[in-house]
């Protein structure tokens, strides 16, 4: 592990809607690259000194696509996926209030997004975006393609219990 100070990043803004999502990205591309300890301590889900006794321990729980934090219960699913969107420079949104696109869900509908567990946002340079809790996941991403005819889809962060109540309050019917 690096002996040089690590300093404090600025906490991601959610994007509110489909601009702010660009520009976000956009950010991110510019930002310093992150790895999984960096994500983990942004989160303020391990600190600096749980990272280094537990890289002592074993230097393989911190590589980046590796499971054994969640493994071994010192990290949990939810934290994970959430920082590993954060080593892949993705930005986070919140899923409640996201702007959606009305015509996102002509392309996933609320049921596919149900099965899949993502939220449709909608299209930017003919770059469909999808939020998801799990935005890293290379079945994920191989599943919507299938779905939607081979469309590749880039992915955000949203937490998985957001993605659901707004998908209910989509497929509410209106009073």
């Amino acid at each position: 592990m690096s002996t040089e100070p690590r300093t404090a990043v600025a906490p991601q803004v959610a994007a509110r809607n489909l601009p702010e999502l660009l520009q976000a990205l956009q950010s991110l591309r510019r930002a310093p690259i992150v790895d999984l300890k960096q994500a983990l301590m942004q989160l303020q889900v391990l600190d600096e000194a749980t990272i280094t006794a537990l890289d002592q321990e074993d230097p393989q729980l911190f590589h980046s696509r590796s499971r054994k934090l969640v493994e071994r219960v010192v990290v949990s699913e939810f934290d994970w996926h959430r920082a590993m969107a954060r080593v892949a420079g993705l930005p986070e949104i919140d899923a409640l209030t996201f702007e959606i696109d009305p015509k996102a869900l002509e392309v996933v509908s609320i049921d596919q997004a149900r099965l899949y567990g993502v939220l449709p946002l909608g299209m930017v340079d003919e770059l469909f975006f999808v939020a998801a809790s799990k935005p890293t996941s290379d079945e994920l991403q191989h599943q919507l393609q299938v779905a939607t005819g081979g469309r590749s889809m880039p992915m955000v962060w949203a937490s998985a219990d957001a993605i659901d109540r707004r998908l209910d309050q989509l497929g509410s019917p209106l009073i």
